[in-house]
């Protein structure tokens, strides 16, 4: 089921970055603001979450986040609906719409690599 909205013109893309507790948000942002320069490795952990290493300042670094997606008709549908009525595929590829910094809960927090 949410693989069809993945694909449906209707829907948009957010990542989410995880935030280990003993980094402030700001903090963070500086840290991992260029992740897109030097990417080494990108591994899928869990449904809609990624860890990403990538080359900083000559440091492999890495972060965590979740891809989060939104219906744009904030539909609400049970888990025995399989079809979406308002469903429209997508011809274009979907792009992130931006890019939200939250901190992580204790037990999720990745340790960096340097």
């Amino acid at each position: 089921m949410p693989n069809l909205c993945w694909e449906c013109k209707h829907n948009t893309l957010k990542m989410k970055v995880m935030v280990p507790p003993e980094c402030t948000i700001k903090e963070y942002l500086q840290r991992t603001g260029n992740f897109q320069s030097d990417i080494a490795s990108l591994v899928k952990e869990k449904l809609e979450q990624y860890t990403v290493h990538f080359r900083s300042g000559g440091e492999l670094r890495q972060m965590t986040f979740k891809v989060v997606h939104e219906c744009k008709l904030r539909i609400q549908r049970d888990a025995n609906q399989t079809n979406c009525p308002c469903y429209k595929h997508s011809q274009q590829a979907k792009a992130i719409s931006n890019i939200i910094y939250s901190k992580q809960q204790t037990a999720q927090v990745s340790v960096l690599s340097k």
